[in-house]
């Protein structure tokens, strides 16, 4: 393993709050917000995505998971249009942000 220090970030909105200003955005747009941030910067992008799913109902799981596959393909192609930018997905599915920058800089130190 190798060290890795991650030196900035851009997440995406909270944006599922009750009357949150984002709550009508998919989810490939609110990464577009995070992705064109980043790029803004002018630095080289390491995106990392997790599922952010916290605690919903099975049924809930099995819509989320359908629709994650469409999902992952949009943020992909916005990532791979940016030079720079590479794509990574949490290998499990974060219930909260908190649980996005460890998970990705163990995956990030095994690169």
């Amino acid at each position: 393993m190798q060290d890795a220090i991650i030196v900035s970030t851009a997440r995406t909105p909270i944006a599922k709050a009750w009357r949150g200003a984002f709550n009508d955005l998919t989810t490939p747009s609110m990464s577009a917000i995070a992705i064109r941030a980043q790029q803004i910067r002018g630095e080289g992008m390491q995106v990392v995505v997790g599922a952010g799913q916290g605690q919903i109902s099975l049924v809930q799981q099995a819509h989320m998971q359908a629709a994650n596959a469409t999902q992952d393909a949009t943020v992909r192609r916005l990532c791979e249009q940016r030079p720079g930018c590479s794509l990574m997905k949490a290998r499990q599915a974060c219930a909260k942000c908190s649980e996005a920058p460890p998970s990705s800089h163990n995956e990030l130190a095994w690169h």
